[in-house]
């Protein structure tokens, strides 16, 4: 059984699925705490069936800033697609540890999808093509992680 929620803010279209295995862990996958509450009192459990992408963006040096102006300007649209739970722009910050890669040319992304279609849908939307016209001189690479929870 599938239900959707769609929680306050920008995280949207949500889809949680509904086992018979118990509701204990329910808050820790992230489900609201009135579904959790009702998913223990009636014995399931709700879980996020979604993907994430992680996307390194490098681009062209002292660039960064115009980039992330125009990846900006598209967050609404993106965020407004069916499928879509998060999607932001993250850029990198010193903690000061010892394995960590500093590099200002570097945008990452991270999205979160309720599933591949959802994914490849966003992919081809007119929204992301026009943005793509509009980096393609700023961006160098694109490298991918598309990831599930096992």
């Amino acid at each position: 059984m599938t239900t959707r929620y769609t929680g306050p803010g920008p995280r949207v279209n949500c889809l949680w699925f509904v086992s018979p295995r118990g509701a204990a862990p329910a808050a820790e996958r992230g489900a609201p705490p009135l579904l959790s509450y009702y998913g223990w009192a009636l014995g399931i459990e709700w879980k996020v069936n979604m993907i994430s992408v992680i996307a390194f963006i490098r681009v062209k040096a002292g660039k960064r800033a115009e980039f992330l102006e125009i990846f900006k300007d598209n967050l609404p649209r993106v965020r407004a697609e069916i499928g879509c739970i998060e999607y932001f722009p993250a850029i990198d910050i010193d903690a000061n540890l010892s394995s960590q890669d500093l590099d200002e040319n570097i945008v990452t992304i991270i999205e979160k999808w309720d599933s591949v279609s959802a994914l490849r849908d966003h992919l081809v939307a007119p929204h992301m093509q026009e943005y793509r016209k509009k980096v393609e001189n700023i961006v160098e690479n694109i490298s991918l992680k598309v990831l599930q929870e096992q």
